[in-house]
């Protein structure tokens, strides 16, 4: 290097090292305020949680990356665990967490994590280290998200809501109290009320006993479901130290607990009538005013030993203290009665009754000045409380409530009394909904002088019950309708039984005698096949109106779909493309034929009336399925096997989920009134799961809907037998006397005719009495009767009665178009041989003659 580059080297070095040391400067200057940062943000995080254990809530703080969770001392104190038996992990909280509320948990903080939600806010139950539940509200927030979104850690809080909810579980109880307090109900009633919500609510038999008027006693108050022995032993208890737990805690004045009653020494005298009544347990609440002074006992007993819990004790207390309410009520105003110069005395009782009371009082002045306005008036009504305390007049209050759209959208009469200023001249009752959609009852009494006494009650509930009242009563109403047509289709398909099987048996005597050559066979063939048809709707309509009973046979389901199928083309509009997928095997199930031509024609309908202006498709099709074990996609709760896979499909309006969800439900329904009962798919619900099937749903809005049912297979099928006869040596007779029995003419004759065709001699009858009287005649000329149950002046079994007192050795058969298991059992005990459906007289009488009359 040159001596004259020497200076501008060492140039560059310095100024090198100057942009060192300001960088170094710098750097050190940096990570001193980083310091600083990160002292203050821990300072504000301990102080943050430090003030939120002063406040009563536990802090939790996740870091979702390593899965620990930090949970403050405060959170573990209020489950009641010390420091050390929680650990980080940060699934502990779920662990503990109710097993009803971990799914609707798990899901509101994934919605949080993923940004669907800004906050995690939820309310759910926890278990303390001792087993009880308490109720949480648990607020978390991320505060930290990686650059891609995800989330990296969130703190939250934990504020025990026990109370709270508690609070919300007797509200109602106290408000129904408080208002038959102040509607001046009898003291026995409001009590008994009183003792049978608090019963309800902590699992003790409670009941009230009441300090007698020389105030030395105990006497009867409610006690509704108290043992009467027991409680003639209370009536009278002397109140004193040692006098069970009710006696000792009105003579203390304080809770008295025995926790086992055969040792402890205050049930001495009363042990007996104790084990008498199975109570192990008791423990007495005393009853105090306002000043301290005992106006009687709150008694809880039950059979097994042990101490009540915190939560029983509370329910118990706010139950006496209601009671304490009730009694100091009813003796002021006993005292009212017997003295008005007591007016005065009294004045602040009753103010702060009326505080207490859950039902709103105003009264107003005969200068139109609101005098009253207790704390509930003002809470129902939503009035500013400074406005009610400087007393305004009735005419400013109605001004507000104007101006507040209060009475808007009320009545034209009320409307008039609200301008007139309230003035009347006897008493009012009227509802009126509020903005925020409550409805209150009114009151309004005229008073001495002029003024009016106002009383506003929340019937909000009381609404909603008559509204669900009035549905259920339409609905009755509804099924009282179906129930009468259906006895008038029982009725009118019982007379159209008698004339099918006449016409069907007619039809096959004459394919018989004209000879299988003749060209009257094509239509005989015709009317036969209407007959079978017909004969099938008469069935439906029996099972419709329940004179059908539940017999399972097996079934071919293809010829079934395919019936069903025929039907419907029959029914649906030119709009409608019917199609049916069946397979070529025999798939066959053990079932009720005609429910499940019922559940496949609903389905059908059904499908038909979702298709927009009737115009679309549907399909009926059937195959074959089989469920293996572990396959977790299969119908629910079908054991593994074979199963017939029935399905109804349309390309409809579909429904939405909550639709779905009840479609099953009794009465509903979404078509328009007068056009749907809403029992159609619960019937078909119900005869799907007596057949030990089961039945799916798919269906979205605009894209249709998929019925898919589901029936177990079995091997063997049992189809009726064909109406023609076949007369064979197997079921011929041979001359044996047959009494036919039968109002129907009609019918009559086409069983004589049966009955010579099959080779016995017949007599057929039109009246009960008259063939009674031929047997009466000549017992031993008849070898078998055969009987209809249903006849005017005689049932069947009043003929089996009385052919048994003139010759008990008899055969009879009953024939029936309904048999019931009552009719089964009737005809067993009185030794009818069988019982025989009338519709299937013609393929079925002639083996029951020859089975019975062989003795099998």
């Amino acid at each position: 290097m040159s001596s004259s580059n020497l200076p501008v080297s060492l140039i560059g070095a310095a100024i090198a090292l100057i942009a060192v040391l300001v960088w170094a400067n710098w750097f050190r200057g940096r990570l001193r305020r980083d310091a600083r940062i990160a002292a203050d943000l821990r300072d504000s995080e301990e102080r943050w949680k430090f003030a939120l254990d002063g406040a009563g809530d536990g802090v939790w703080d996740a870091d979702l990356k390593s899965g620990k969770t930090l949970y403050s001392r405060r959170w573990k104190e209020i489950l009641g665990y010390a420091e050390h038996e929680i650990g980080d992990d940060g699934d502990e909280w779920l662990r503990l967490i109710h097993p009803d509320d971990v799914t609707r948990v798990r899901a509101e903080n994934q919605a949080c994590l993923d940004r669907r939600a800004d906050n995690f806010i939820c309310e759910f139950r926890m278990r303390t280290k001792d087993g009880r539940w308490l109720w949480i509200l648990d607020r978390g927030k991320v505060v930290l998200r990686s650059n891609t979104g995800e989330a990296l850690r969130m703190i939250g809080t934990h504020t025990d809501i026990s109370a709270r909810k508690a609070g919300e579980a007797r509200e109602a109880a106290r408000a129904n109290a408080l208002m038959q307090i102040a509607t001046h109900q009898p003291l026995p009633a409001i009590l008994d009320s009183i003792v049978r919500d608090a019963e309800s609510r902590c699992g003790w038999i409670c009941s009230i006993l009441l300090v007698d008027a020389r105030g030395t006693a105990l006497t009867r108050g409610a006690a509704p479901h108290v043992p009467d022995f027991i409680q003639g032993v209370t009536e009278g208890l002397p109140i004193a130290a040692g006098e069970g737990a009710c006696g000792a805690a009105a003579h203390a004045r304080a809770r008295v607990v025995c926790a086992e009653l055969r040792t402890h020494p205050n049930w001495a005298r009363y042990r007996a009538v104790a084990e008498q009544a199975g109570w192990r347990a008791g423990w007495s609440e005393p009853i105090l005013d306002a000043n301290g002074r005992v106006l009687g006992t709150f008694a809880n007993y039950r059979s097994r030993p042990g101490a009540p819990t915190a939560v029983e004790i509370d329910n118990v207390v706010q139950a006496a203290q209601i009671a304490a309410i009730a009694i100091e009520r009813s003796r002021d105003e006993q005292a009212l009665r017997a003295s008005e110069a007591q007016l005065a005395a009294k004045s602040r009782a009753l103010e702060v009754t009326l505080e207490r009371m859950e039902e709103g009082v105003m009264m107003v002045s005969p200068e139109r000045i609101v005098e009253v306005c207790n704390r509930r008036a003002i809470e129902l009504l939503e009035l500013p409380p400074e406005m009610m305390a400087a007393r305004p007049t009735f005419a400013e209050l109605l001004e507000y409530q104007w101006r507040t759209e209060e009475f808007a959208h009320t009545s034209e009469d009320l409307q008039r009394f609200v301008r007139a200023g309230g003035i009347l001249d006897q008493a009012q009752r009227y509802e009126r909904q509020r903005p925020n959609g409550r409805w209150l009852e009114v009151r309004s009494v005229p008073i001495a002088g002029g003024g009016v006494l106002r009383t506003y009650a929340d019937i909000t509930e009381h609404k909603r019950a008559e509204t669900t009242r009035r549905a259920l009563e339409a609905q009755l109403l509804e099924a009282r309708k179906l129930e009468a047509i259906g006895t008038l289709a029982g009725g009118i398909a019982h007379d159209f039984n008698n004339v099918m099987a006449a016409i069907l048996g007619n039809v096959a005597f004459a394919r018989q005698d004209i000879g299988e050559g003749h060209p009257a066979q094509l239509y005989l063939d015709q009317i036969n096949k209407a007959g079978r048809r017909a004969r099938s709707l008469v069935q439906q309509i029996l099972a419709f109106s329940r004179k059908m009973p539940d017999e399972f046979v097996g079934v071919s389901l293809r010829p079934m779909v395919g019936e069903a199928v025929t039907m419907l083309r029959s029914v649906l509009g030119s709009g409608v493309t019917l199609n049916a997928v069946l397979p070529e095997g025999r798939l066959a199930v053990r079932a009720n034929p005609t429910q499940l031509q019922q559940v496949l024609m609903n389905l059908g309908t059904n499908a038909w009336q979702a298709l927009p202006d009737g115009v679309g498709k549907i399909e009926l099709g059937l195959d074959e399925t089989v469920i293996r074990p572990g396959i977790p996609d299969g119908p629910a709760g079908l054991e593994p096997g074979a199963y017939a896979h029935l399905w109804v499909r349309d390309n409809g309006r579909g429904m939405n989920a909550e639709t779905r969800q009840r479609i099953f439900d009794p009465f509903f329904t979404t078509k328009p009134i007068g056009q749907g009962t809403g029992l159609g798919l619960a019937v078909v619900h119900g005869i799907v799961e007596a057949h030990g099937g089961a039945i799916e749903v798919t269906s979205a809005p605009g894209h249709g809907s998929s019925f898919d049912l589901y029936l177990p297979l079995v091997d063997a099928e049992s189809e009726p037998m064909p109406l023609d006869i076949a007369v064979t040596d197997t079921v011929r007779g041979h001359g044996e006397h047959v009494l036919y029995i039968d109002d129907d003419e009609v019918m009559a004759l086409m069983v004589d005719g049966l009955l010579q065709r099959l080779g016995y001699r017949s007599t057929c009858l039109l009246d009960a009495d008259a063939a009674i009287a031929l047997v009466a005649r000549a017992p031993a000329e008849v070898d078998i009767v055969v009987t209809d149950f249903n006849m005017p002046n005689r049932s069947g079994l009043d003929v089996v009665r009385a052919l048994a007192a003139l010759r008990p050795a008899l055969p009879v058969v009953i024939s029936s178009g309904y048999v019931s298991d009552e009719l089964r059992a009737s005809a067993t005990q009185l030794g009818v041989r069988a019982v025989m459906q009338k519709e299937h007289t013609l393929e079925e009488l002639g083996p029951l003659l020859h089975a019975v009359l062989a003795g099998r």
